[in-house]
């Protein structure tokens, strides 16, 4: 593979490569344990369960920071790395990916839970499937947990790449890229742990839609890019296992980060996030070039995006165990919630992975933008069969009695107010 696109299209099409950054799937590992045990204490009714929400944030977090971390290294190459990239990034080729990796498990999971919605006769069944296939339903409370709550954050990341090329595009513009994006994210950093609120039950309308779309994750996202920059322009110089002063000045950060996360979390610590984690992700990145790092966790890494569609079915039957029912301490309950759900959930991730990402993350295709025109026009006309479907089904109800709202209890009530975007 030649051409001035040869390195981008290695790095998008998932093409094995030298430098492969092996220590980063242990992170998703990591960032999607994090997220289980989140949900797994909302299942055994942790009180408060705000006590527990700084983990499921960070998890989530993580995921969006390694996100934006490996997908803004073509930007980073075509400025910093070889003289063959021009400042150019093949686009169509980036979207295609992108696309083949969100779509095909989101689709399966939002078509397998409408027809269950369906079977139950919930309400607004069809509005919960064409706002879902827009990636709308974070911006309206009655779809935000319509067919499934963690299905909120993959609208986010599906935000955040249609975002990329557009924020790619400025920094390709710019003379000293990397000296605007680091100012910029001091900037973003400062201004979200200063004015932001200080806990999930601090929240207003705004702040919580705000929370619900990318706007809250900026500050990580700039932190990440700038990151990705500086760890592409830094390899440029020599061998990185070479040179361990990368390491030594980005450790510091983290490790100061991650205390005032641990000492200050209910005072608002957790907003040393957005530079915390870039640092972590940076750190481990030089760390685990050129080796093997934690073969069996790195697997589970890889599928980590499975590993978040299926753990909420999986965590709820497993709370339903009449074994479990009896339990009141809540450390006890969520941790045995959380290991008895692990090795189904573990089976349930390899399945769908083998079905719904494999496949799609080994397709080679002649020409992208041939091909993401078809993926475009098939995805396309199901969101216009959906938006047929919930136009019909509004004219039928017209006139008709609208079913009691299904209460929330509090547990529900604290989780959505305190949910913010942060994956795969």
């Amino acid at each position: 593979m030649t051409g001035p696109y040869a390195e981008e299209r290695a790095a998008l099409n998932g093409v094995r490569h030298p430098s492969r950054l092996a220590g980063l799937d242990v992170l998703r590992a990591v960032a999607a344990l994090m997220i289980v045990a989140f949900h797994a204490a909302v299942q055994a009714e942790w009180r408060p369960i705000e006590s527990a929400w700084p983990i499921g944030q960070m998890g989530r977090r993580l995921f969006i920071v390694l996100s934006a971390f490996l997908l803004f290294m073509p930007y980073a190459r075509a400025v910093y790395g070889s003289a063959t990239t021009h400042r150019k990034v093949d686009v169509a080729a980036y979207a295609l990916k992108r696309a083949l990796r969100l779509l095909p498990l989101y689709v399966a999971a939002v078509l397998v839970l409408t027809v269950l919605s369906y079977i139950q006769r919930r309400p607004a069944t069809a509005k919960n499937l064409l706002y879902h296939l827009l990636f709308i339903h974070t911006f309206d409370e009655s779809t935000y947990f319509g067919l499934m709550g963690p299905l909120w954050f993959i609208a986010v990341i599906a935000h955040w790449y249609i975002l990329l090329p557009f924020v790619g595009w400025v920094w390709l513009k710019l003379k000293h890229p990397l000296g605007v994006w680091a100012i910029a994210t001091l900037v973003m950093a400062a201004v979200y742990a200063l004015v932001w609120p200080r806990g999930p039950l601090s929240r207003t309308a705004l702040t919580t839609l705000v929370d619900r779309s990318l706007l809250g994750a900026l500050p990580s996202l700039f932190a990440a890019m700038t990151a990705a920059a500086y760890f592409v322009r830094t390899r440029q110089r020599g061998n990185p296992s070479a040179r361990p002063w990368p390491i030594a000045l980005v450790l510091p950060i983290a490790l100061v980060a991650i205390a005032a996360l641990v000492l200050f979390a209910d005072q608002g610590g957790h907003h040393a996030s957005p530079l915390a984690l870039p640092a972590i992700v940076l750190a481990l990145a030089f760390a685990s070039q050129g080796g093997k790092f934690l073969g069996p966790v790195r697997s589970f890494g890889k599928m980590s995006y499975s590993v978040y569609v299926c753990h909420s079915p999986v965590l709820v039957l497993v709370a339903m165990l009449p074994a479990l029912e009896g339990i009141e301490q809540d450390l006890l309950r969520t941790a045995l919630i959380f290991a008895v759900a692990l090795p189904p959930l573990v089976l349930a991730s390899y399945v769908s992975y083998r079905l719904f990402e494999a496949p799609f993350l080994k397709l080679k295709v002649p020409s992208p933008r041939r091909t993401l025109v078809r993926v475009a026009a098939a995805y396309a006309g199901l969101v216009l069969a959906s938006a047929v479907l919930y136009a019909a089904s509004t004219l039928a109800s017209k006139g008709e009695t609208q079913p009691t709202a299904v209460p929330r209890n509090e547990t529900t009530a604290v989780v959505e107010n305190s949910a913010q975007p942060l994956h795969p």
